[in-house]
């Protein structure tokens, strides 16, 4: 009865090599996701475009999403400078006739539209990163600023 006892309170014995491999699998798993997540971060905040080269900077997923969140960050300047200029041009001359303040009106919307595309195409490079997709965003994708 004693024996019995004993040998259901001593715990099996596992090999250590197989362990040691599932714990480094789990480590390569996450290091790996947080890396996703930290270029996911650069394309929600195309600011940190820095923050995948400066962490991993032999990577080619960083460095793609780094290029893709500075393209994204300079098409988004760009596009709000220009039609934020434009559009003020054509409310100013508004008070010489109402069709220049329709036509800043327009501008506006188009803006709008343009900012729109840029914050599709962010959730869409999120989506593609998370999920291992290794596609190019549409239109943009082939700029390549950094090498």
């Amino acid at each position: 009865m004693e024996e019995r006892e004993k040998s259901e309170r001593t715990a099996p014995e596992v090999d250590a090599e197989k362990v040691e491999s599932a714990e480094s699998h789990k480590t390569d798993m996450d290091s790996e996701m947080t890396k996703r997540v930290i270029c996911s971060l650069a394309y929600f905040c195309n600011i940190l475009f820095f923050v995948p080269l400066l962490m991993y900077k032999d990577d080619p997923i960083a460095m793609r999403s780094a290029n893709d969140s500075l393209v994204l960050l300079l098409f988004s300047a760009a596009s709000g400078i220009l039609f934020g200029i434009i559009s003020g041009i054509f409310m100013l001359l508004g008070y010489l006739s109402v069709i220049f303040t329709i036509i800043g009106a327009i501008i506006l919307f188009l803006a709008l539209v343009v900012e729109i595309l840029l914050f599709a195409f962010r959730i869409i490079a999120i989506i593609n990163l998370l999920t291992d997709k290794d596609k190019p965003l549409p239109i943009i994708g082939k700029i390549k600023i950094l090498k």
